[in-house]
C-alpha cells in the first residue's frame, strides 16, 4: 500500500464474533461478486461498503463487517 494513503478504517473488532469480507477486483466483477452473496442469503448489498480505492490501479474493493451473535447466527 501506498504510504500516502491514510489507513483505512474499520470498526473495532473488539468481539470474537466479528467477521470481515474484502473483495478486490475490477468494478464490474466486485458488484458482482455483492449481488451473488446477497442472492446466496449471505449478506444485504447495502450492508457492503461503497466502493473504495484499491492499492492496485484498475481495482477497487468493497468490504463487508458481520457480526456473529451466536454459534451459526449471523446478524
Amino acid at each position: 500500500m501506498s504510504s500516502e494513503r491514510p489507513p483505512l478504517p474499520l470498526p473495532p473488532a473488539d468481539e470474537a464474533s466479528i467477521l470481515r469480507v474484502i473483495a478486490i477486483g475490477s468494478l464490474e466483477v466486485v458488484n458482482n461478486y455483492v449481488v451473488t452473496q446477497h442472492r446466496l442469503g449471505f449478506a444485504e448489498v447495502a450492508d457492503w461498503s461503497r466502493p473504495l480505492p484499491s492499492p492496485n490501479p484498475g481495482e477497487i474493493m468493497r468490504i463487508l463487517t458481520k457480526r456473529f451473535s451466536g454459534q451459526g447466527d449471523s446478524r
